[in-house]
């Protein structure tokens, strides 16, 4: 399948694993360059071993429950490759707080919501400038089914 995003760069957190490191396959197959990004070093650059046999890969160690982090990877991936990145997919998150709906607290809840959803925030309004610049981009949010079901 060609999806004429050949030579584009993209950028993939949660990749070490899961829905962002399948998603980092798939882009790799279309000539896609892919800056992996997730939290634990030892398990992103394995991942990124792995995934540079279908293509140019580069890893950055982030940490997205901060403002930092997220600038941190936009910055390095400016710089990854010859573009700037054009296709920022979100995957990464956390399982949350678990248990009975009733008996999740406050923290619980908002520790999930800071990973789950304003890391996606954050990546989003780190990279929606150049993308801007660029009069292209292609964002993709996965979220988990903590959205509407806590696991038990």
């Amino acid at each position: 399948m060609d999806l004429g995003i050949s030579g584009r760069v993209a950028v993939i957190t949660g990749g070490d694993s899961g829905m962002g490191y399948t998603t980092a396959e798939y882009l790799l197959r279309e000539g896609v360059r892919v800056v992996l990004s997730d939290l634990k070093e030892t398990e992103l650059q394995e991942a990124a071993q792995r995934l540079s046999a279908l293509g140019e890969v580069k890893a950055c160690q982030a940490d997205l429950s901060s403002n930092e982090g997220a600038l941190k990877l936009r910055d390095f991936a400016d710089r990854a490759f010859d573009a700037k990145p054009s296709i920022l997919v979100n995957a990464a998150g956390v399982t949350g707080a678990t248990g009975d709906f009733l008996d999740i607290d406050d923290d619980g809840w908002l520790s999930t919501i800071q990973a789950d959803l304003m890391g996606a925030v954050r990546v989003a309004r780190a990279f929606i400038p150049g993308m801007r610049a660029q009069k292209w981009g292609r964002i993709v949010l996965f979220t988990s089914e903590d959205a509407v079901q806590p696991y038990v």
